[in-house]
């Protein structure tokens, strides 16, 4: 889960890591009590499982082992307005796809510049030239939406008629079924926008309140391609479509199919309560109809 950085000379592993993770300006930062841990019992902590399967989630610099990344789906990115779960970044196109490559692969990761945590001998000396990302910005935009195997048949068109009468459509706008705005977080109130969508779904705030990706917003995502991603909500905390759609996951005693936390064997995944009261039959029409797009 842990990229290991090498250690700037002084340094203990508890300050290599607050200088990865740490939020200092909140008060009851959780990386601070890692930070003062003996390193053998950090170490114990951040070597539990954490509930994920292998290769789908991960801690970045400036991102947090607390509040775990979902890994992004490229596929039609040219289409989305904002970039990372908690909408660091504008996207206007493959400029600003370009700079934010060179922003968080070096400028944002203690590597590169002056502002960097590496010993002399440890420090990135040059970074991709702006044609080459340019041009992989390019690439990355040509990333169009794969296209559904799962045919529309009549169960599927009985879950497009859910979707429309449970006003799904709101923010799932078609035809990318997405509005492109922001959801802001329980505990998080800002002054109106056209950017900021007016609902309100109560999902973690974590990622969006307690770490340095922290915007207070979560980004609405494309339900185009959800077929095939395996890992939903932005923390990847359940699994299947099923899993989602299923009222237990807001007990306190669920166990989540997907990411769990480090160290944590039951949690509620709250928020998001739209679909949860259809009947079994309305349920399985509605995940038919959202595996087609």
């Amino acid at each position: 889960m842990f990229r290991k950085l090498k250690l700037v000379p002084g340094w203990t592993s508890g300050q290599e890591f607050y200088a990865q993770h740490g939020v200092p300006w909140l008060a009851d930062d959780e990386h601070a009590r890692l930070r003062d841990l003996p390193d053998e019992q950090r170490s114990a902590f951040l070597a539990q499982d954490d509930g994920a399967p292998p290769g789908t989630l991960f801690a970045r610099f400036n991102g947090s082992p607390l509040y775990a990344t979902r890994m992004a789906d490229l596929r039609g990115v040219e289409q989305r307005k904002f970039l990372d779960a908690t909408g660091t970044h504008r996207n206007r196109g493959p400029a600003d796809i370009a700079r934010y490559g060179i922003l968080v692969e070096s400028a944002e990761s203690g590597v590169f510049g002056p502002h960097h945590m590496l010993p002399e001998d440890a420090r990135v000396r040059v970074r991709p030239p702006d044609e080459a990302m340019y041009a992989l910005a390019l690439y990355v935009e040509s990333l169009g939406p794969a296209p559904s195997p799962y045919p529309f048949d009549e169960r599927a068109r009985r879950g497009q008629e859910i979707f429309a009468s449970e006003g799904c459509a709101k923010c799932h706008t078609q035809p990318l079924y997405t509005n492109n705005k922001l959801v802001p977080v329980p505990g998080f109130d800002p002054p109106p926008s056209a950017e900021i969508s007016e609902r309100r779904v109560g999902t973690d705030p974590g990622l969006a309140l307690r770490t340095r990706k922290g915007t207070g917003f979560y980004k609405v995502p494309s339900l185009r391609g959800v077929w095939y991603r395996g890992l939903y909500e932005h923390d990847g905390s359940v699994n299947s479509l099923e899993d989602w759609f299923d009222p237990r996951r807001l007990s306190e005693d669920y166990v989540p199919s997907g990411w769990r936390g480090l160290g944590v064997q039951q949690r509620a995944v709250p928020g998001h309560e739209f679909g949860l009261e259809l009947s079994p039959e309305d349920k399985a029409a509605l995940i038919a109809f959202l595996r087609t797009l």
